[in-house]
């Protein structure tokens, strides 16, 4: 098939397979990581060996290769070997290799041709990722490329240079041992301080040049301060790079520079772009408050324990623990290389444990459904552990807590009722918490040292509230009933793991009267009733029907929310459904007596009733109610 010939002739030449790296864009942006260039030229200067570069995402292996093929272009003898000097480096994809060859026979005829027209146009192929490349792009096959390759590269005819992660090349190792003899490994470290800085002065005028701003030297070290706090576990500079190219885009709108034509208006001048810029975009970029990620920034103790008071009723103990340990973790002064912090919530069904882990979430991350939560239930076999750490396999695929910590920078994960997960979990979470870290069976390895663990249980609290507490005593009784039991359930060596156990309080009568006046409040700041500036009210017979419906020995006040809604929303709903028009007056929920339904009113109450108004109640009144 001659046609089918000059396709597969045209697809092996060498300015189709891929991008030559010295004409790219990218070229021109210089790492100052000079020896390692060296290094990599010597190593093709000759060699019967292929130089495969080795080191961990984003320490700049890429970059290395393509400072190299920049020299070889510019004939720069004191980087590159003067037998490499006009020759060229091109990166090349597996769906570029592939191309036109629709048969096995095609791609071993492309294969063989584009050998040959490296080989006459001295050209030399960049790999990435080499053991994802060698399997032919899918992560659980062997491929055919290794065979394919191995001739050509042993007799010389094709020279090529590999990047590969340390778990990459055992990988090859283990599925091409004789390819893996055909490679020389070249180590690529961290980049230092001073490299990283020196990458992203380099990475400057690029920027410079596509944001209307004025980079400081300042900017670049708060970027690099910030991607090491946030992400402890990647590598620099890459990581500084990332977020520094993320923070621009989101500062300028990911408005590039405008060229003026005439007549327009002329580009915005570029703007100074210092610390306190990079760090409002950073944590625009991650949702992360203030006070968390600015040293400067106060994280006062009265402000951090009144907005958990605010959601959290009758658990101050708890409240005090927490606000000293988000002093820690905003003082950098918590152990390194295990969480931020490991708490175990125990106490009954409804007084507030996961309540407890959504605040937190909404505090130190901005937003609570990103808190990451376990039900462990749905873990209580062994063939379910896998699950738990989470699958990236071909064809078994399941979102874990590997997923889930690669996900945030600042992961905020809730194991709730942790107690009923399998035994052999425990040895999961004995390294998560030990050890900072976990990797699952693909070779991902999350880091979990930016994390904060919250585990819920329900030991020794039987799931019910007995009656309220009369006494300080009656705490004491049932706080050394929940630690006995939690200490005969858990294993002493991931008890020692915990930062800290809460045995958590029974609601009294006035923190359920509380709790409804907060449900209430979040009904009354739905959208129906403000957009239509309507006001809620309830009577005192009312409201104490909402703690009667909304309360149980059983459950806590759990089924709160929906009391309120069954109470209050729906008589409410039924008002406004017949009163379309309804605006601007206050609604009263009374309770009718002959039928002793909750009923909407509207008018003034007397000042003997008790009311609550947009959800605000006055504490000293709560009492009061029976």
């Amino acid at each position: 098939m001659p046609e089918r010939d000059d396709i597969l002739e045209s697809a092996a030449r060498v300015e189709n397979i891929g991008v030559d790296l010295a004409s790219a864009e990218e070229a021109v942006e210089l790492y100052p990581r000079p020896a390692l260039v060296e290094e990599l030229g010597c190593a093709l200067d000759g060699g019967r060996l292929h130089p495969v570069l080795v080191g961990e995402d984003g320490v700049g292996k890429a970059a290395i290769v393509k400072m190299l093929a920049r020299a070889m272009a510019a004939k720069d003898a004191s980087i590159a070997p003067r037998s490499l000097h006009g020759g060229r480096i091109i990166q090349v994809t597996v769906s570029e290799l592939y191309s036109g060859a629709l048969y096995a026979n095609q791609i071993e005829h492309k294969v063989a041709r584009i050998a040959k027209n490296c080989e006459k146009e001295r050209a030399i192929l960049l790999l990435e990722d080499l053991p994802l490349f060698l399997s032919g792009g899918s992560s659980d096959s062997e491929g055919e490329l290794p065979e394919l390759l191995t001739p050509f590269l042993r007799r010389g005819d094709l020279r090529i240079v590999g990047t590969a992660t340390p778990n990459g090349l055992m990988t090859i190792a283990r599925r091409n041992p004789v390819f893996l003899r055909l490679l020389t490994p070249l180590t690529v470290p961290e980049t230092t301080p001073q490299e990283t800085v020196s990458v992203l002065g380099a990475r400057s005028p690029d920027w410079e040049r596509r944001y209307p701003v004025r980079l400081t030297a300042g900017a670049m070290e708060e970027g690099m301060d910030l991607a090491d706090r946030l992400y402890p576990w990647k590598r620099f500079p890459g990581k500084a790079v990332e977020l520094l190219e993320a923070a621009l885009s989101l500062s300028t709108g990911g408005r590039g520079r405008r060229i003026a034509l005439p007549g327009a208006q002329p580009p915005p001048l570029p703007r100074r772009t210092d610390r306190a810029e990079v760090a409002e975009a950073v944590q625009k970029l991650t949702g992360l408050p203030g006070f968390l990620l600015v040293p400067s920034a106060p994280a006062p103790r009265q402000l951090l324990a009144a907005h958990l008071r605010n959601r959290v009723l009758g658990q101050d103990h708890v409240i005090d623990a927490i606000v000293e340990r988000i002093q820690m973790i905003k003082a950098r002064l918590c152990a390194p290389g295990r969480p931020l912090g490991a708490f175990l919530f125990a106490g009954p069904t409804g007084v507030g444990k996961t309540l407890v882990a959504r605040t937190i979430a909404g505090l130190l991350i901005g937003d609570e459904r990103r808190l990451i939560r376990f039900d462990m239930s749905e873990f209580c076999t062994i063939d379910t552990v896998s699950r738990f750490v989470g699958e990236n396999l071909p064809r078994r695929r399941t979102y874990g807590l590997v997923d889930a910590a690669l996900a945030e920078p600042f992961p905020i994960v809730l194991l709730d009722e942790v107690e009923k997960a399998h035994r052999a979990v425990f040895d999961v979470l004995l390294q998560v918490l030990g050890e900072g870290r976990l990797t699952d069976e693909s070779g991902r390895t999350a880091h979990f040292t930016n994390a904060l663990i919250l585990m819920t249980s329900n030991l020794g609290s039987n799931g019910r509230v007995i009656g309220h507490p009369r006494s300080s005593s009656d705490y004491e009784y049932r706080e050394a009933r929940v630690r006995e039991a939690i200490r005969q359930h858990f294993r002493p060596e991931f008890l020692n793991r915990i930062t800290a156990i809460f045995a958590f309080r029974p609601l009294g009568q006035r923190d359920i009267v509380d709790v409804a006046q907060r449900e209430v409040g979040q009904l009354a700041g739905r959208q129906g009733l403000v957009t239509r500036s309507l006001r809620l009210s309830l009577t005192r017979a009312a409201l104490e029907a909402v703690v009667r419906e909304g309360h149980s020995r059983e459950f806590g006040a759990r089924p709160m929310e929906r009391a309120v809604d069954a109470l209050v929303g729906t008589p409410v709903a039924q008002y406004l459904a017949e009163r379309p028009l309804e605006r601007n007056r206050t609604l009263i929920v009374d309770v009718d007596a002959p039928t002793g339904r909750t009923v909407v009113r509207t008018g003034e109450l007397p000042p003997s009733f008790r009311r609550v108004i947009g959800g605000e109640a006055r504490t000293k009144e709560a009492g009061s109610v029976r």
